[in-house]
């Protein structure tokens, strides 16, 4: 099972977003981008996982939501990985809420570390972001002068009061996301 964790988004939230992907599609080349029903922001990229390790890994996600108070996030601002010069993803940041985020991110990595049931994977820095596109295979992305210096806003906030363990199905018409489990938090 592929799987991840992540924080999903509230319907106004992808709205606000898609408008942006609209007025980004003029100003950049070279991307597809990604569907409203896809959206949200992954704490933890988890890859192939043994569906034997899911009790395992709820159990530690389990534990560590009474560490964390539900808290509210706000998207501002545009980037690129790896880089805006070669970018493969464009990306909307976080505004508000990042100290949080970021603690949760790192605690969820810690148990998933300590959980010799579940297998970790991922980058070892969390940058907080929601993916908005990705760069088309063989072709050269392009992203404008004009989108790198626009202030890109979303007027709407995000109340986080919880997490999800989320498995991934690759398809021939692209991913399918499934929510396997939801945390709340305390």
């Amino acid at each position: 099972m592929r799987a991840f964790i992540a924080v999903n988004l509230e319907q106004h939230i992808r709205t606000e977003i898609e408008q942006i992907q609209r007025d980004m599609e003029i100003m950049t080349r070279g991307f597809r981008w990604v569907s409203r029903e896809l959206l949200h922001i992954t704490i933890k990229f988890l890859g192939d996982i043994d569906r034997s390790t899911v009790p395992n890994i709820c159990r530690a996600m389990d534990d560590i939501t009474h560490e964390h108070a539900p808290f509210t996030l706000s998207f501002s601002g545009m980037g690129a990985f790896p880089t805006l010069k070669r970018p493969r993803v464009i990306w909307i940041g976080l505004e508000k809420g990042t100290i949080e985020l970021t603690g949760l991110a790192l605690d969820i990595d810690k148990a998933l570390k300590e959980n010799h049931g579940a297998r970790e994977r991922g980058h070892d820095t969390f940058k907080p972001h929601i993916t908005i596109g990705r760069a088309n295979k063989n072709e050269t992305a392009y992203i404008s002068q004009d989108a790198l210096s626009r202030e890109w806003h979303c007027a709407g906030t995000l109340s986080v009061d919880s997490f999800f363990l989320m498995e991934s199905n690759l398809t021939p018409s692209g991913p399918v996301y499934r929510p396997v489990r939801k945390f709340l938090l305390k």
